[in-house]
């Protein structure tokens, strides 16, 4: 448990300042070669997918640090 609380917070600052630094660069790269009359579609489902995968990360670290600290109500008694 000790390895998941000391490199979990450092990856999480380490995910966040990467995707940070490319999250503008995939949205022009991504978004460039749309034709304008469909541009505002693209970047709504560019959008979506981008909060969907937050959420979803989100979720899955969620439910991996609580499983790790072994806490909440499925935690063994």
């Amino acid at each position: 448990m000790g390895i998941v609380l000391t490199t979990a917070p450092m990856l999480t600052v380490g995910l966040g300042l990467g995707l940070g630094m490319v999250g503008a660069a995939l949205a022009d790269l991504t978004l460039g070669k749309v034709a304008h009359d469909h541009a505002g579609s693209a970047s709504g489902l560019f959008n979506t997918s981008t909060q969907l995968g937050i959420a979803l990360g989100t979720a899955l670290t969620t439910v991996v640090l609580f499983d790790q600290l072994q806490v909440g109500p499925a935690a063994p008694r």
